[in-house]
């Protein structure tokens, strides 16, 4: 079992640039977290950069994976994994800064209110004018939403 609620997960493949300050900024952002690198066994030494910090940092987490994989089956590996851990909240970002850690705080704001937050660049650009957090709440069988509300709101 994981000592933290929260995993905070980003695939990669070749991002030796910029995989350790990624992962002390995460650190940095101060959450009950844990870190999950799932890496595509990068030619660059991505994962060989996680697994030597790994020795400080107990959070830190690297699954490394033979052959390029893809991002898709990643995320479902990261996924599979926070279930079997038993994780509470999954957040997941890109290793190439198209998503800012610091945004993470404000996002996990609304996690009572919104089963799902994804943070989404309408036009492309990633410029901070652009982003916007969309908020989706899911419908339940036991808590479904009230008549006459919107499943997904941008905030």
């Amino acid at each position: 079992m994981n000592r933290n609620e929260i995993l905070i997960f980003t695939p990669t493949y070749n991002e030796a640039e910029n995989i350790r300050s990624l992962i002390e900024q995460l650190l940095n952002v101060g959450l009950p977290a844990d870190i999950l690198v799932v890496d595509d066994n990068s030619p660059d030494g991505t994962g060989d950069i996680v697994a030597e910090m790994m020795r400080t940092n107990l959070n830190l987490k690297l699954l490394s994976r033979e052959g390029k994989q893809g991002i898709g089956s990643a995320h479902l590996t990261a996924l599979r994994y926070a279930k079997a851990q038993g994780y509470r909240l999954f957040v997941s970002l890109d290793a190439d800064y198209s998503h800012k850690p610091e945004d993470i705080p404000r996002l996990l704001e609304l996690k009572d209110t919104y089963d799902i937050v994804a943070i989404s660049d309408p036009f492309g650009a990633f410029l901070d004018s652009s982003v916007a957090a969309v908020a989706l709440r899911c419908q339940r069988r036991t808590s479904p939403l009230p008549s006459g509300s919107h499943p997904a709101r941008s905030v």
